[in-house]
């Protein structure tokens, strides 16, 4: 059986990936943005919006389920989508 993934794991999964890259993760003491947490490296700022993703069947392949959390973003309020 295989556990089901939640939002803190994929964000944590997220820090971890790109502190490893050399970035430092920024996390903003309120939830109303359209991203979950930014990373920086060399005054580049990566604005990043995390998702769960799933099969909506496992029998079916490529029947992807992407969940929508909060608030819906646009490409000016989030530069990466991280599921």
């Amino acid at each position: 059986m295989v556990a089901e993934t939640n939002w803190q794991t994929v964000e944590l999964t997220g820090y971890s990936y790109y502190s490893n890259k050399g970035y430092r993760i920024l996390i903003s003491l309120v939830t109303d943005h359209g991203y979950d947490f930014v990373a920086e490296k060399d005054g580049e700022f990566i604005r990043v919006n995390v998702k769960v993703a799933g099969l909506k069947a496992k029998t079916i392949k490529n029947s992807w389920s992407i969940s929508k959390g909060g608030a819906l973003t646009t490409k000016s309020e989030v530069d990466v989508y991280l599921a």
